[in-house]
């Protein structure tokens, strides 16, 4: 199985960020970490073997992305106006810089797949991304 540990520097973050990318072709899946998790959780979880037979026959192709929780929801020292700015950030560097990253990475055959992630493949993408970030169920906690 084709697997790359890529990184770039991101403009919105100011800082290297880091992606794996499992496969060298196939529909191309974005990968975000859990709350406080890294690029290399959903290897670690086992999520990649079970996607290998799909990977390793070039139907899918996964690009895992690192986080700023600890520097943005998780982060209890800072107040939660510059929480939530550095979360914009993120979801700025997510829309304007990994997906266009991932997008023209080239492959092993020198083929550039930029063209496989298309304007609606970068809609679709978003759309999930923003359900992610903002239909999150409450707490434990706060449920009586």
């Amino acid at each position: 199985m084709n697997i790359e540990h890529l990184s770039h520097w991101s403009g919105q973050l100011n800082r290297e960020m880091y992606v794996n990318r499992y496969g060298h072709a196939g529909i191309p899946v974005v990968v975000f970490a859990s709350s406080g998790g890294s690029h290399n959780e959903y290897y670690d979880f086992g999520m990649i073997d079970a996607c290998a037979q799909f990977i390793e026959e070039g139907r899918v192709q996964f690009f895992t992305l690192s986080s700023v929780d600890s520097d943005s929801w998780l982060c209890n020292w800072k107040n939660p106006h510059d929480r939530a700015e550095m979360h914009r950030a993120y979801e700025r560097y997510v829309i304007e810089e990994a997906i266009l990253f991932s997008g023209v990475s080239p492959r092993r055959d020198g083929v550039c797949f930029s063209s496989r992630i298309n304007r609606s493949v970068q809609s679709a993408l978003f759309c999930v991304f923003q359900a992610r970030t903002t239909f999150r169920l409450p707490s434990k906690n706060s449920l009586v």
